[in-house]
This record gives C-alpha cells, sequence and structure tokens, in this order.
C-alpha cells in the first residue's frame, strides 16, 4: 500500500527464499485461467528476476485498474451457493475468489474508489486488470517535473501585458485543458500524468 494507506498497486512476484521467484495470489491465479499453471516457480536471474522464468521482476507494482467501487463484481453468500440457492450458471465461464467481506473479518482496505474495500475484492480487481490486458503504468520519472516547468514558463510567458483578470483567466484556461489532458491520455494508454506538480506550478508562476 502507499504511503497513505491506499492501496492503489500490486507487487506481483517475490522473491522467497532468495534466488527462487513466487508468484503473487492474483498472479498465479491469472496463469491458471489462462492455462499456465504448471510451471514451476522460476529461478531468479539475478536481482529482480527475468521474463525467462516466466514471471515479472521482483519489486513491479502495477497500477490497478480498478473496475469501480465495492460491490462492483457479483458477491454471492457460500451458504447460499452450498444449499443450491444460487444457479450454476452463475459462475460458468467465470474465476470464481472465495473471501471474507464482512466488517468483523477486519480483512478490509483503503482504495482510490472505496473508502472500505475486502481484501477479496481487491484480488478480484488486480486479477481483473491483469486480465484485461496491458496494467495502467505511471508516466517516466521525470514527466512531472519537466510538465510542470514547461507550464510555469508559459503562465508566466503568457501572461505578460495581460490584467489581472485575464491571466487569472488564463490560469484556469490551462490548468482545465491540462487536467482534460491527463484523463484523455489515462482513458486512451493507460498512463497516469502527475496533475499535482504541474497544477501547484501554474499558480506558483502566476503570482511570482
Amino acid at each position: 500500500r502507499d504511503a497513505d494507506g491506499f492501496i492503489r498497486r500490486q507487487r506481483l512476484a517475490f522473491e522467497q527464499p532468495p534466488g527462487v521467484l513466487r508468484p503473487s495470489f492474483a498472479l498465479q491465479v491469472y496463469r491458471r485461467a489462462r492455462g499456465d499453471a504448471s510451471a514451476p516457480p522460476g529461478r531468479s536471474q539475478g536481482p529482480g528476476g527475468g521474463a525467462s522464468s516466466g514471471y515479472p521482476p521482483v519489486g513491479i507494482e502495477p497500477l490497478i485498474d480498478y473496475a469501480g467501487p465495492r460491490g462492483t463484481f457479483p458477491a454471492y453468500s457460500l451458504v447460499d451457493v452450498l444449499q443450491g440457492r444460487v444457479p450454476g450458471q452463475a459462475f460458468k465461464g467465470r474465476v470464481v475468489l472465495i473471501g471474507d467481506t464482512s466488517i468483523e473479518g477486519q480483512d478490509m482496505h483503503l482504495t482510490p474508489l472505496s473508502r472500505i474495500m475486502p481484501g477479496v475484492e481487491v484480488h478480484a480487481n488486480v486479477l481483473n486488470t491483469l486480465l484485461s490486458g496491458p496494467p495502467l503504468r505511471e508516466a517516466p520519472a521525470g514527466w512531472g517535473a519537466l510538465l510542470a516547468a514547461a507550464l510555469a514558463l508559459w503562465i508566466a510567458g503568457s501572461s505578460l501585458g495581460l490584467g489581472m483578470g485575464a491571466s487569472a483567466g488564463l490560469l484556469g484556461l490551462t490548468a482545465a485543458l491540462y487536467v482534460l489532458a491527463g484523463y484523455g491520455v489515462f482513458l486512451r494508454y493507460g498512463v497516469k500524468l502527475d496533475l499535482a506538480g504541474p497544477l501547484l506550478a501554474m499558480p506558483a508562476a502566476f503570482l511570482s
């Protein structure tokens, strides 16, 4: 989980014991769903492992593409299933995870879309991310600083000779366009751009 307690990413492989790579729960279920669960744990090819082991490098933590808030995935009571009150068609062609979704189970977590989400549903979102294709990824390191500097220079240069009202309007328009562009990049390419840095740099340049 991140420093603020929210779960935004999931490590997919662990090195345990040293030199042996083992998959996370979601990765192992993904491999079984794809018909590739027979391969034994891979040997690490130096620090972090490698593609030849069949596992992602140790430490890789892709962003979780949450399908929605808590309750997005269909859930059924295990008692209802065992007593035949849930039709078998409900599970046909699906990956089924079994877990405790009660508050009393104390397996609740903070996520970007729900303040409380059961651990089994977090696993379902990780698995869904893997099954849906290339996971979300963050923009390369340094892009945030570069964009912040570029936008700050744009605001500072474009505001020259403008009145306070026009400059403030330009600032607001640029910020809105940047947020929309970031959202578009996220939807189209699955890349998460830094929003905080550039959005803080623009008013700083405006006030300087």
